[in-house]
């Protein structure tokens, strides 16, 4: 008892042998590759303020599932990213670069930005460097004012959300750097000009 040989007797030539058969084991199913199931993080989540894109998704022939665009400046968008160039009233649109981390990579810039800069802060220095002579001078300044009225802006709106609304007030907090970095790449600009003989050097 307990061994599980089977023995065969074979006759050849009139000597016999003993043959010894291993029955084989039935392979058990793995279980340890199961993996639990990915939650799924909703696109829209109404609870913090976001509301559903008004674009279609043409492959699927259906509403875009994405979620508006979220951090803004003036009227709320009705489009995602993908499709805020859909909305002709909307102040947004996708950078215009051409490129995304080096000229030439041919994989275009991603980033939504407003339609009066026309370039991410990523970007911006491709506008600046076309700024040049006097009206070049001008134009930068103007920008300043408007990115410095922005930052004001950006800035009130956040500290007014802080303390009644941790979402908006996280989106809003998001746009500063962004613009600081255009406010900075506007006061190089500006104070090379000036050592070209156009203006008086900005702080």
């Amino acid at each position: 008892m307990g061994n599980n040989t089977i023995p065969e007797q074979v006759s050849q030539n009139n000597n016999t042998e003993t043959i010894t058969e291993t029955p084989n084991p039935k392979k058990r199913k793995s279980t340890s590759n199961k993996r639990p199931q990915r939650r799924v993080r909703p696109k829209v989540v109404p609870e913090k303020g976001a509301i559903q894109c008004i674009g279609m998704n043409r492959k699927k022939n259906q509403r875009c599932r994405n979620a508006a665009l979220m951090e803004y400046i003036g009227p709320r968008p009705k489009y995602c990213a993908e499709h805020i160039h859909l909305d002709p009233e909307c102040l947004y649109m996708k950078c215009g670069s051409n490129y995304q981390k080096a000229p030439g990579d041919k994989k275009g810039c991603r980033e939504v930005v407003l339609k009066e800069f026309g370039l991410c802060h990523k970007h911006y220095r491709d506008s600046t460097d076309k700024m040049i002579g006097g009206e070049g001078y001008k134009l930068a300044l103007e920008k300043l004012e408007r990115v410095n009225t922005l930052l004001n802006k950006l800035e009130t709106e956040a500290m007014k959300a802080k303390k009644t609304n941790a979402d908006l007030y996280q989106r809003k907090n998001k746009l500063l750097p962004k613009f600081q970095d255009m406010k900075t790449i506007l006061l190089q600009q500006i104070n090379k000009l000036k050592l070209e003989g156009f203006g008086e050097e900005t702080k």
